[in-house]
């Protein structure tokens, strides 16, 4: 639930929000906008999030007399646009995916086994988006910042390459059926570039030098706990889980933690 509040001080030895001149723009804040068709009320959405159709290839390898397996996956595919979008006229929107753009995913995966209840795994992928043509706000002078910007037009958008590499180490069914992961993930993306269409009212290094197309970067500590009630000679197998994702550094990125929860359900097939 994104929203805005005015941290302007309190203090009287300088400019303040009790200050006459800023309570009338305050007063005239939402009318300004109105005029530049931009609605800053708080953000808060539900969607579908874009899709990935993916093929790969997987080899399991057990012919080892040090570790109990060795794990390969290799995947690649599209990902569709499939998400909301951004929607320019709202301040505080965000897209519910990559905001319209195809992507090719590169994944890898690989894991081993040890001890017949420990494994251990690493992970990598890329994501490379197409670039695409759409209406946005943009910059008009170096001096602006901040979310709300007045002027919008067409422009083409250049997403920069989005890299996540990371790995886990998983204790399995060490205790009955409970099972812990502890897990780490570093995710980056590049410097995004914008070409204006009109460019006799968009600069493109003033558009450019707009911190939100800058590269970002996050480090995350993943962790989980989780409980599989399967009893045995049944064909169905509950599962319960929880998850934290704990942000640990970050540039560019919103400083947010995020936890939750998972039920799932195994049912085995009697061919």
């Amino acid at each position: 639930n994104i929203g805005y509040k005015d941290l302007s001080p309190d203090s009287p030895s300088v400019p303040n929000k009790n200050n006459s001149t800023w309570q009338s723009f305050l007063l005239q804040f939402n009318s300004i906008l109105k005029q530049y068709d931009l609605d800053i009320c708080s953000y808060k959405k539900t969607h579908m999030g874009d899709a990935s159709f993916l093929i790969g290839w997987a080899k399991n390898y057990e012919e080892t007399e040090v570790l109990d397996f060795v794990d390969t996956t290799i995947q690649t595919g599209v990902l569709a646009p499939t998400g909301e979008q951004q929607n320019p006229n709202k301040v505080f929107s965000l897209p519910h995916g990559y905001n319209g753009h195809v992507g090719i995913p590169l994944i890898f995966d690989m894991a081993f086994g040890f001890y017949e209840w420990l494994t251990c795994a690493v992970h990598a992928d890329t994501l490379i988006l197409l670039q695409s043509t759409k209406e946005l706000r943009m910059k008009t002078a170096y001096e602006q910042s901040g979310f709300i910007k007045l002027a919008k037009g067409n422009a083409k958008i250049c997403p920069g390459l989005i890299a996540n590499v990371g790995g886990y180490v998983q204790a399995d069914h060490f205790a009955g059926g409970l099972s812990l992961t502890v897990g780490y993930s570093f995710a980056y993306q590049s410097d995004t570039t914008i070409e204006p269409c009109d460019t006799s009212l968009f600069n493109k290094n003033i558009v450019n030098s707009d911190e939100q197309y800058k590269s970002w970067k996050r480090n995350t500590l993943h962790l989980k706990a989780e409980y599989d009630f399967t009893k045995k000679d049944t064909r169905f197998g509950p599962r319960l889980a929880i998850f934290y994702n704990w942000h640990l550094t970050g540039k560019r990125t919103f400083k947010t933690n995020t936890g939750g929860a998972s039920f799932g359900l195994d049912i085995a097939l009697k061919m």
